[in-house]
């Protein structure tokens, strides 16, 4: 029998993005996180780095999170902090 690897969904890997910022980096609203320690972070988590884009943009659309291009951060929203 062949092992697949179970991928998680955008959904999925949105939460769990929430998840490391909130309890693992405790993070309030407005807070930023560096693009690459939060990837690190996910990494560290095991998590598929070919999923972590799907799941940023996902908690982006739904305003968990907001992306500064300048700064290459990440802040949490108040929403994307209630949701965690």
């Amino acid at each position: 029998m062949t092992f697949m690897p179970i991928r998680m969904t955008q959904q999925q890997v949105g939460e769990w993005i929430l998840d490391i910022l909130v309890k693992d980096l405790g993070l309030k609203p407005g807070d930023p996180v560096p693009d690459h320690q939060l990837k690190e972070k996910y990494r560290a988590r095991k998590g598929d780095s070919a999923d972590i884009k799907a799941g940023l943009k996902y908690a982006e659309d739904l305003g968990w999170l907001k992306y500064d291009l300048t700064s290459d951060t990440w802040h949490l929203t108040e929403m994307g902090h209630e949701t965690a």
